[in-house]
């Protein structure tokens, strides 16, 4: 339920900050350690200079705390697309909600997450 609440604090924050409903997709949630092996065959183990981490806290032993997200306005623009917000902006406003937050992937997707690090538990 942490994640779910964090993420609809973030989706009202960038309304309010864009005055307009925006959208907030999440395109990686649960994953099992063979989501993950099968991702760090491609991206490589964070350990390794990767992009996987092997403690990932998308793993279902964490229960559901972590996601990857892109956000969109949700009214289409003149072009008739929905302009995807900017990666910067999104990891900005979630690190005011989220225990962690890492945005620097090259795809422009924020990863999320309700992990205290230093306790040890759920934010």
């Amino acid at each position: 339920p942490r994640l779910i609440e964090c993420l609809e604090n973030l989706r009202k924050r960038l309304c309010d900050l864009f005055r307009e409903e925006v959208w907030v997709i999440v395109t990686d949630g649960i994953r099992t350690y063979e989501d993950l092996e099968r991702l760090a065959a491609k991206l490589g183990w964070t350990n390794q200079g990767g992009a996987v981490s092997p403690d990932s806290k998308h793993l279902t032993k964490y229960g559901g705390i972590a996601a990857d997200i892109k956000c969109f306005k949700a009214q289409k623009n003149a072009q008739g697309f929905r302009e995807r917000i900017a990666q910067a902006i999104v990891g900005h406003q979630a690190r005011k909600i989220f225990a962690y937050v890492k945005d620097d992937y090259g795809d422009g997707h924020v990863h999320v997450d309700c992990w205290d690090r230093k306790r040890g538990r759920v934010a």
